[in-house]
């Protein structure tokens, strides 16, 4: 834009100088003043009479571009305006790019959803709402990570039971490092976290799609990875955000011959079980599957066989 209103300023310029610098040699040669000289020598009189109003075309010229000038600005205005409205409103919308969350799964120790919640209110910041008595705890450390895992699929089927069946979804894992080389992550073996025990959770037929995983102490950067996934993948409508920690996982991902940090007795864990799980939707993309978000729960007696032949299996076929 600024090039070209250096086009548009150039011939106006130019025009500019050349009127300011002939309109006095025009006025000065016809006063007076030279009148005497004039007179004197009659045939230059009479040549000059003839050729000074020559110095009239370039005053004419450069008004003419004057004039062409303005009204090619008056036509260039709205233009211009009209491009300025518009990268104001593609950065007005790219400040409002948001990505919404539709599913929600979350627990921490005995404390799930809304019971969670309740818990936080109730309490303030300078107690824990964790449980305070060891007593309540488990003996076992079998028990204890049982309880744990458990508590982990509860966070995933809260968090993405109602997302459509037959529907591919990426997953993005955000967990503790992982020091055991035998169980790390690896290109042939991922570890896709809550995600990865859909089917011990009743959603064999949800088809979650291994994606980006990060392994840290503070894996948040994970979120740009996601924005990132969306801006790549315009047909993405939604994706799934899953994260654990507990003392089970970290022991079950322990270095060999390290001690062990879920034991017997009854002790208050040094970390609670925490999980959670998030449906992370872009608005203007979830239209595409509205079709298919409908609670298949007929009277049959094995909803198996109805989602193997019956209608969610002839929407998968058609869609």
């Amino acid at each position: 834009m600024k090039n070209q209103t250096l086009r548009l300023k150039t011939p106006f310029l130019a025009a500019f100088i050349v009127l300011t610098l002939l309109l006095p040699c025009f006025f000065a040669m016809t006063t007076s003043d030279i009148s005497p000289f004039l007179e004197e020598s009659p045939m230059v009189s009479k040549k000059w009479q003839g050729w000074h109003w020559l110095l009239l075309i370039s005053p004419i010229v450069a008004a003419g571009l004057l004039g062409s000038h303005w009204i090619h600005s008056q036509k260039l205005a709205p233009a211009v305006t009209h491009q300025v409205q518009q990268a104001a409103a593609g950065k007005q919308e790219k400040r409002e790019y948001v990505l919404e969350v539709i599913g929600l799964g979350v627990t921490l120790d005995k404390y799930r959803q809304g019971k969670l919640w309740e818990a936080l209110q109730k309490g303030n910041a300078y107690t824990s709402i964790r449980e305070q008595n060891k007593d309540k705890y488990p003996w076992d450390a079998r028990e204890k990570s049982g309880i744990s895992g458990g508590r982990a699929g509860d966070a995933l089927e809260n968090g993405a039971k109602d997302i459509p069946m037959y529907f591919a979804v990426p997953v993005f894992n955000a967990d503790p490092p992982i020091p055991d080389p035998a169980v790390a992550d690896m290109p042939d073996a991922p570890v896709m976290g809550l995600a990865a025990d859909a089917i011990y959770s009743g959603m064999t037929w949800h088809l979650f799609v291994v994606g980006p995983r990060r392994f840290d102490e503070h894996p948040d950067h994970i979120l740009e990875d996601i924005f990132a996934f969306f801006d790549a993948n315009p047909d993405v409508p939604y994706i799934v955000l899953n994260s654990e920690d507990s003392m089970a996982t970290r022991h079950a991902a322990r270095l060999p011959d390290s001690p062990d940090l879920l034991k017997n007795g009854r002790y208050i864990p040094e970390m609670p079980d925490a999980s959670a799980l998030f449906v992370l939707a872009r608005r203007e993309r979830i239209d595409t599957v509205r079709k298919f978000a409908y609670d298949d729960a007929p009277p049959e007696a094995s909803v198996d066989d109805l989602n193997t032949y019956g209608v969610a299996r002839r929407l998968y076929l058609a869609y």
